[in-house]
């Protein structure tokens, strides 16, 4: 762990500490600080009641990010500091070892790091110029090859599944220059990490690997979002001429082919196995949302009631944010008026329908542009669950953006309701006491609703007990639900910054208000804390900036980083040795000798039944003084419920009533809609909705419960055509005869010059004297170019396009948080 930097700049302890050391007798100060002098990381124990080693590493500048890379056993952890020096720790952060990357690079440092889809794999750019370096190891960071980059290149992206494959952005020599006459954005492709690359699209505004790269398809299978002309300035180019296409075998010019699947293209992304495009309308500003399921070869248009329709002319930039796309349903985020909130709509089983969810869900807003983050959150690990932020909705009174209030729902949006505040938190018969919990969009600091997959039921927030979400964090407290959200303890006074582990076995804080000695921490999930006192002194306290600890969260290591007098700091905390014993008793949980029990979440009524279906969970008891094994995996088992009304939301264009359970027509969404008029030209049946649909992933059984499904009904008889119509009829049915038998013998009388049967057949009913001339057969050839002739591969891929496109839609679509389409970025 030895910093070197660090250890040049201080090669004695500072005058004047040392003799008011001795005189106090403070040894664990002397002893730290002579640690200190010789070694620049040093390891002691904290706790008064339990034994955890904290090993304290310094750093020469404040830590920008912090990269873990493999599994357990085999972590590897890489800090870049706010001078671009990179770090390396095999030992899951408890001593780092400085890399000197190659000084003859002329780069001035590590700008960006990405581990590859095997983990020994990395890639470290330096900083964006005219000529940039990079650096590639494949032993896990122990050796770095540089690497000069054909271009500067940006949103550098791994293939999620196949080693070695990277892809990025870049730009043409002629945007290095002035004037930028013919400057591209440009797609570049490496097989091996990084040490070579192929141009392999041009003038590109977004691009994303095939989730079925390397599994299905061939690893170098992409989709692009393009434009059609292929020259000058990409920046100055109109984003309504824009294509999406699929190429397949991109590195091999003889299989490689492409495809456009869509044009008038606004954005495009895979998310969750679903292919998004967003696509304006022809003629038209306004733009609209489809899906695919098959990679773009057939389409199916995503439908919103008409208020959620997009017209870019009236209301300005907006988008769509794809929130959680799961097995049988997606969330959306529909931006509309104002770029700090959107609707979220809710699809049926098929993914086409959408209805509306929940009204003014929070956007996070960056230096006034919107960042793609959305203040929507699952509870990880149970289906259904979400938390999310909604300013206040008054139809009288415009947005009032500081009425912030949290919800939550546990039928995956069918029903929102406010957070219960916790025990005594509240004046007896306060109608208006809720807790509310901070998200991206209400600060600055990145506090938001944080769960683990790993600790199942486990939920950890920053904000406050009141009415409305105060937006001034010192008012805010950090709160706890071990029961997925729905009874909450204050877990500490003050907002903290924390991490869970261990399967919830371990969860870890600091405050993150001011520098602080202390970190704080529980095994019994808040019921019970204790303080682990790292600082030897109030100089040695840290700026906490974040908790982490490696991606699985089952390890009972942890690594605290921040800041002290602009020096960064990583303390690596230990809890290994904390309990005696692992956990014993998975297979007979809630049995005496047992550590472990069964856990079922509620619904929103507070009975067991959520999404259809009683899950029975296994997890650690909560006083169980133990540690939960690495290779502990929890199980559930779930029984189907018999169908309730919590097993349905409202359906297409329906919206709850004014007593919150009643589905009725939602006027103000869908103002010309009226669920009992059948169909135009219904034959038949048709299908009549309640008001209700089943909501999706819900498996509980309508047999024995409620049933609100939509009925086939009758349509209602056609009106009798007036006799006075059947002689138009009749002439219109003759004319179409007539036209059709004059357009075949046209086409026989034309293929005769050109076909010998067809001449011969025509020959029994004409004279051969009415019939034309032979003419000479000539043999023509077709061609299929190379993958940098575009022209003659897209007319090809355009013939193959024939089952699914009218391509004539599109939007801004983001993955909440990252993946926001802006072709103009």
């Amino acid at each position: 762990g030895i910093n070197a930097e660090y250890g040049e700049k201080h090669k004695k302890i500072p005058e004047g500490v040392l003799e008011p050391l001795i005189t106090s007798m403070n040894l664990q100060l002397l002893l730290f600080l002579l640690l200190l002098f010789l070694k620049n990381s040093v390891s002691l124990y904290c706790g008064a009641t339990h034994n955890i080693l904290t090993t304290e590493s310094i750093f020469d500048s404040p830590i920008k990010r912090v990269i873990y890379s493999g599994t357990l056993p085999n972590v590897i952890v890489y800090v870049i500091t706010g001078t671009d020096t990179l770090y390396r720790s095999t030992d899951e952060g408890s001593t780092f070892t400085k890399i000197d990357l190659d000084a003859n690079s002329t780069s001035d440092g590590a700008k960006f790091i990405i581990t590859g889809a095997n983990s020994s794999e990395i890639f470290v750019r330096g900083a964006l110029s005219n000529v940039t370096y990079a650096w590639v190891s494949t032993d896990s960071g122990a050796t770095f090859t540089t690497v000069r980059l054909p271009a500067p290149l940006s949103f550098i992206r791994a293939h999620p599944t196949v080693p070695g494959y990277l892809a990025a952005t870049g730009v043409s020599p002629g945007c290095l220059t002035k004037p930028q006459k013919d400057c591209s954005r440009d797609v570049y492709l490496s097989q091996n990490m990084g040490i070579t690359w192929t141009k392999v699209r041009t003038y590109v505004t977004w691009w994303f690997w095939d989730q079925t790269s390397g599994i299905v398809e061939p690893a170098d299978t992409m989709y692009f979002v393009e434009w059609e002309d292929k020259s000058g300035n990409w920046r100055s180019k109109p984003n309504y001429d824009l294509k999406l296409v699929r190429v397949t075998d991109i590195l091999n010019s003889h299989k490689s082919r492409l495809f456009v699947l869509a044009n008038n293209v606004a954005g495009s992304i895979f998310k969750g196995g679903i292919l998004f495009l967003a696509q304006w309308k022809l003629n038209s500003s306004a733009l609209i949302l489809k899906t695919s399921q098959d990679q773009g070869k057939t389409w199916q248009i995503a439908k919103f009631p008409p208020r959620a329709e997009l017209d870019q002319s009236n209301s300005g930039d907006q988008r769509y944010t794809i929130l959680d796309p799961q097995e049988g349903s997606i969330f959306i985020n529909v931006q509309h008026e104002d770029i700090s909130w959107g609707n979220v709509y809710a699809s049926d089983s098929y993914r086409s329908n959408f209805s509306l969810s929940l009204e003014k869900n929070l956007r996070e807003v960056v230096n006034d542009f919107p960042s793609g983050s959305v203040d929507f959150r699952n509870v990880s690990g149970l289906d259904g669950i979400y938390i999310a932020n909604q300013y206040e909705y008054n139809s009288a009174s415009p947005i009032l953006t500081q009425r912030v209030r949290t919800l939550i729902t546990r039928n995956m949006g069918g029903e929102w309701h406010r957070l219960a505040a916790p025990a005594g938190e509240c004046t007896e018969n306060n109608a208006t006491c809720f807790l509310n919990i901070h998200g991206r969009a209400t600060n600055t600091q990145g506090f938001y609703a944080y769960s683990d997959v790993k600790a199942i039921g486990i939920l950890l927030g920053v904000g406050n007990v009141g009415e409305y979400l105060n937006f001034d964090l010192r008012e805010s407290n950090t709160y706890l639900s071990r029961d997925a959200g729905w009874t909450w303890i204050k877990f500490k006074k003050g907002p903290q910054v924390f991490e869970i582990s261990n399967h919830g076995g371990v969860i870890v804080s600091a405050d993150s208000s001011k520098s602080t000695p202390t970190l704080s921490y529980t095994f019994d999930e808040g019921k019970t804390f204790y303080d682990c006192e790292f600082a030897v002194s109030s100089d040695y306290q840290i700026y906490v900036t974040n908790i982490v600890t490696e991606p699985s969260n089952i390890s009972p290591k942890f690594i605290v980083y921040g800041i002290r007098n602009g020096q960064g700091i990583v303390l690596h905390v230990d809890f290994t040795n904390v309990h005696e014993r692992f956990c014993e008793g998975a297979q007979t949980p809630g049995f005496p000798g047992s550590d472990y029990e069964y856990w079922t979440p509620s619904d929103q009524l507070g009975g067991e039944c959520l999404l259809g279906k009683k899950m029975k969970y296994i997890r650690r008891k909560q006083d169980a003084e133990c540690i939960n094994p690495l290779d502990y995996n929890p199980v559930h088992v779930f029984q189907n419920c018999s169908c309730t009304r919590e097993d349905y939301q409202c359906d297409y264009c329906f919206t709850l009533g004014s007593d919150g359970v009643t589905c009725i027509v939602d006027k103000e969404e869908c103002p010309d809609f009226d669920p009992n008029v059948a169909p135009e030209n219904c034959k038949g049946t048709y299908i009549k909705s309640k008001g209700y649909r089943k909501i999706p992933r819900d498996t509980c059984n309508i047999a024995t419960g409620l049933n609100l499904l939509a009925e086939e009904v009758a349509c209602p008889p056609s009106k009798p055509v007036k006799s006075s119509h059947g002689m138009l009829y009749f002439i219109l049915a003759v004319f179409i005869v007539l036209a059709l038998l004059a357009f075949i013998l046209g086409i026989l009388y034309y293929l005769s010059s050109k076909n010998d049967s067809v001449r011969r057949a025509l020959g029994l009913v004409l004279p051969e004297t009415c019939l034309p001339a032979q003419r000479p057969i000539t043999i023509q050839y077709s061609h299929l170019g190379s993958l940098d002739d575009d022209t003659s591969i897209e007319d090809d891929a355009d013939i193959l396009e024939v089952g699914g496109h009218d391509n004539k839609e599109e939007k801004k679509v983001t993955t909440s948080g990252t993946d926001e389409f802006n072709p103009r970025a």
